[in-house]
């Protein structure tokens, strides 16, 4: 995702988060236009989409690199923000 480098590059607060829990975020944001568009399409009511509060939307974030050790089941998951 080159935009997404491009933005990692120029903004430091966008940096601080882990880049592979970034890229799960970007394909939702995408599908969420590209609905948008479709709806305005066929002539539906589009319903810009919108940042949802705490207590409504997506409750979970992926994490796309999960590490599993030998032995008694043990799940390191890697940290929200990276440390720079």
């Amino acid at each position: 995702m080159k935009s997404q480098t491009v933005i990692r590059g120029e903004d430091q607060d966008f940096r601080q988060f882990r880049a592979a829990m970034q890229r799960s975020v970007l394909p939702r944001l995408d599908r969420a236009f590209q609905s948008l568009f479709e709806r305005a399409k066929c002539g539906e009511t589009p319903g810009f989409p919108c940042f949802k509060g705490r207590n409504r939307g997506i409750r979970s974030l992926d994490n796309p690199e999960p590490m599993i050790r030998d032995g008694p089941l043990q799940v390191k998951v890697a940290s929200v923000a990276s440390s720079s």
